[in-house]
């Protein structure tokens, strides 16, 4: 089979993941569980599913280690960052437009694919990437409007929020250029298991520092949160190793910048999905536009290459 077709694939499997945990967190947040608490106890248990399931992939020790240790280490903690930024921007209750601009990130390590790494897409592959990113803001705004109808008459601090979006922006863009480092810089050869232990365990670490830093009490509550922590650090493990047997897939055949912009449109697509099926949600001619659009972004993206 094509190379780009398997990679494609690989890519959108991501994608549906990620749509399973934020099906699964909407529920988390709905038990108003300290987020930084969960990660950690949710990641630290997948580091050690995740260590227990690598010496039956025969991974390897890389050469690099310390470099690679700390790549992942610096995409844990920026995504630790990000999401604090995140949640005191929900605070301030722009929550439909914090996530249409957070979703947006995904055109940072596109940029960086093609600016640093030396990919060259043909010009087709430029336009696939312009309507996922149209097509995804398109598909939130549309989807959220009259949430943030509500909350934009309540909130008056639009600056300081601003201020912040634009921040998180670039912590959830730079925490995917790292993520995706370890493909770009020839880590390919290193197991995906191994990286995706190594990442959630540094990951946990972070959170347990962020525990510390908003003074959440780690062991407060744990009974309950433990059983929904476990399943996912199976979904977040599979999660993890997906993107980077993905990534290694993209970058290949050196498409490695539309991995995240890929993933990211299916993970809204399928979300999407699941609560029309499962909310009877319906959504506006233009939203199903956007939807539209998306796809249309991700037949391009496999065109221009």
């Amino acid at each position: 089979m094509n190379p780009l077709i398997l990679a494609l694939a690989a890519c959108i499997g991501h994608g549906f993941c990620g749509a399973l945990i934020s099906v699964y967190m909407s529920e988390i947040s709905a038990r108003k569980v300290q987020p930084f608490v969960f990660y950690a106890l949710s990641n630290l248990l997948g580091g050690v599913l995740a260590w227990c399931i690598v010496p039956f992939c025969h991974a390897e020790i890389p050469e690099r280690l310390p470099l690679l240790s700390l790549i992942l280490g610096a995409c844990g903690f920026t995504y630790v960052v990000a999401l604090y930024v995140q949640i005191q921007c929900f605070t301030i209750g722009k929550k439909g437009l914090t996530s249409a601009c957070t979703t947006s990130a995904i055109i940072i390590p596109f940029l960086f694919g093609v600016i640093a790494m030396g990919e060259r897409p043909r010009p087709l592959g430029y336009l696939g990437a312009l309507c996922l990113l149209c097509g995804m803001v398109v598909c939130v705004l549309t989807g959220k409007q009259k949430e943030e109808e509500t909350q934009a008459q309540t909130q008056g601090n639009y600056m300081k929020w601003f201020a912040l979006t634009m921040l998180c922006i670039v912590l959830n863009g730079c925490g995917a250029i790292l993520q995706s480092l370890s493909s770009w810089m020839g880590f390919d050869n290193v197991s995906g298991m191994f990286r995706a232990a190594l990442l959630m365990v540094l990951s946990g670490v972070g959170n347990l520092l962020a525990c510390a830093v908003v003074r959440a009490n780690p062991l407060k509550g744990i009974k309950s949160i433990l059983p929904w922590a476990a399943i996912w650090a199976v979904v977040g493990t599979a999660t993890n190793l997906i993107f980077f047997v993905a990534m290694d897939a993209m970058a290949k055949v050196g498409a490695g910048s539309f991995t995240t912009c890929i993933s990211s449109t299916a993970a809204l697509l399928f979300f999407f999905l699941y609560t029309s099926v499962r909310f009877r949600e319906r959504y506006r001619p233009v939203t199903i536009l956007g939807i539209i659009i998306c796809l249309l972004g991700i037949f391009a993206i496999g065109l221009g290459k």
